[in-house]
């Protein structure tokens, strides 16, 4: 969870109130202020980061494909204690920067990206892992996000709704599927 709003935290939950006793919420989040706010048994539970065991190997499953352990093991050992290091041993940014990875070959690659600049910025709510995989999307994708900004934060979207005024912006075309079918 990321909004400090107690209001909205009120208006998550309210369901929740006629759920069949002993139900549970987990929330999860890294700001204390929020843990305070929707804290309901006395005890937080703190998590650690993960071992850079742990962290290896979230790196393998995602960056490289199946078989390719000698690649991965030499990527690795040039690579993996930074990619760590960069991510924090957090999993959401590893699982992002690995994936961002897996299409880059060359090492040369995979340095262009440890070494980008946006590592340098500090850190907002956004962690730099997740705005570098923005920065590599493929630019008609990049127009899609662009797209979403024009609507007030935490407007709720429709899947269908948000394809139709892409389509309706001429972001993205439909294409046949089949007779009298389309594909979106």
């Amino acid at each position: 969870m990321w909004n400090e709003d107690s209001e909205k935290w009120d208006a998550l939950k309210t369901p929740f109130a006629f759920g069949k006793l002993g139900s549970k919420i987990l929330v999860t989040t890294r700001s204390k202020g929020i843990a305070s706010m929707v804290r309901t048994a006395e005890n937080d539970h703190h998590l650690k980061v993960l071992s850079n065991e742990a962290c290896f190997e979230l790196v393998r499953r995602h960056a490289f494909k199946e078989g390719d352990s000698t690649k991965a093991n030499q990527k690795m050992k040039v690579f993996g204690e930074e990619i760590v290091k960069k991510c924090k041993s957090l999993p959401l940014a590893i699982k992002t920067l690995a994936s961002l990875l897996k299409d880059k070959k060359e090492n040369s690659e995979w340095k262009d990206i440890l070494e980008n600049e946006i590592w340098d910025l500090k850190e907002g709510k956004i962690l730099p892992s997740l705005m570098l995989s923005y920065h590599h999307l493929p630019p008609l994708l990049k127009r899609c996000f662009a797209y979403c900004a024009l609507f007030p934060k935490d407007y709720v979207f429709g899947k269908i709704e948000l394809v139709m005024l892409w389509m309706a912006e001429g972001i993205v075309q439909s294409k046949p599927k089949g007779k009298n079918e389309w594909k979106i």
